[in-house]
């Protein structure tokens, strides 16, 4: 058993309705056909080092965008236990600013900096 991750893609408006009452959230992701989700499971840590070259415990003290794209920034409801710890969000700002350093990063970033057995090392 690890931590998983899991992306859903809302509005404005529905994000308001979560922050307001955050078991909508709960239920919203029970909704496995639901194309606005998206369950990238345990390759968040993978995904994280590729695009940062940073683990987890580094890349919580880092805040970089493309931190954020994994990890999130701002806390959906500190009450509200949804495995390890509470559901994070980014505003729709920060989206804007994800998207574009997303688009910067190349695969040959990404090769860059893919070495297997560092990774394991890093956690």
């Amino acid at each position: 058993m690890g931590i998983v991750a899991n992306f859903l893609r809302v509005t404005q408006h529905e994000l308001d309705e979560i922050l307001n009452n955050s078991s909508i959230l709960e239920d919203r992701i029970e909704w496995p056909d639901d194309p606005a989700l998206l369950n990238i499971d345990k390759a968040w840590a993978g995904i994280l080092y590729l695009l940062t070259g940073y683990n987890w415990e580094e890349a919580e003290k880092t805040p970089l965008p493309l931190v954020r794209a994994i990890l999130g920034e701002r806390v959906v409801d500190e009450e509200q236990e949804m495995g390890y710890g509470p559901a994070r969000y980014v505003a729709v700002a920060q989206v804007k600013e994800i998207d574009q350093e997303l688009s910067a990063v190349s695969g040959e970033i990404l090769s860059g900096r893919f070495d297997g057995r560092k990774m394991m090392r890093k956690g």
